[in-house]
């Protein structure tokens, strides 16, 4: 849908996706919609801002559960996300184009299904049985170091964690005995996912043979 004003150009897009999974008799709808800016204004910036639901059903992996039976009643992870960000287009060393793009996300998830990795192994619990957050900011910067060959340097930061359910026990007080006299309750609380990242620096640079441009490393 094009909103745009005078010069501002605006631009909305609106989505469903839906799926039907025969093994839980599960019916997915995803919303999804994406905002897009661009102001009147003698630097070239877009902004842009996203947000819906992104559900994927389980595959095998996930159904097995630690002792190796499968559970077949396991749901789809669930998460709502929203993305907000820009796109910078600049001239940079020599005229050459350059473009800054940033993004900030909040992504929430329900339905989890923990797993550990094992060296190499990924082995999940087979149970719904956590929710979870992923939040974080990202920057990456794109550029023409030698003409014609884009390189690219990222810097993010990222927080994800989860909460397991009924991950609570007792503390016991003993007495001289080893006899429990008093107990407390304690819940468990937010972990880190295997896949929480707090910094993470990207660098990709592309160059070719000045004598045959087909050769290209990076």
């Amino acid at each position: 849908i094009n909103l745009s004003q005078n010069a501002n150009k605006m631009t909305l897009q609106l989505g469903l996706r839906y799926n039907y999974n025969t093994l839980n008799n599960e019916l997915l709808v995803q919303p999804r919609t994406q905002l897009s800016f661009q102001p009147a204004w003698k630097r070239d910036i877009v902004f842009r801002m996203a947000a819906g639901a992104y559900h994927q059903p389980p595959l095998y992996r996930e159904l097995r559960r630690y002792d190796g039976s499968v559970n077949e009643n396991v749901r789809a992870q669930k998460s709502w996300q929203v993305v907000g960000g820009f796109d910078w287009n600049f001239k940079g060393w020599g005229s050459r184009p350059f473009k800054l793009q940033t993004e900030i996300y909040y992504k929430s998830m329900t339905d989890v299904v923990p797993y550990d990795i094992d060296n190499v192994r990924i082995r999940y619990s087979g149970i719904n049985e956590a929710i979870a957050y992923t939040t974080g900011i990202e920057a990456r910067l794109f550029g023409e170091l030698v003409k014609d060959a884009e390189s690219w340097i990222s810097v993010g930061l990222m927080r994800s964690r989860e909460i397991l359910a009924n991950d609570r026990w007792f503390n016991y007080t003993l007495d001289d005995n080893g006899k429990p006299t008093d107990s407390t309750l304690v819940e468990g609380g937010w972990v880190r996912r295997p896949t929480d990242r707090f910094l993470t620096v990207g660098m990709f640079i592309q160059d070719y043979l000045a004598t045959n441009r087909n050769f290209m490393f990076g």
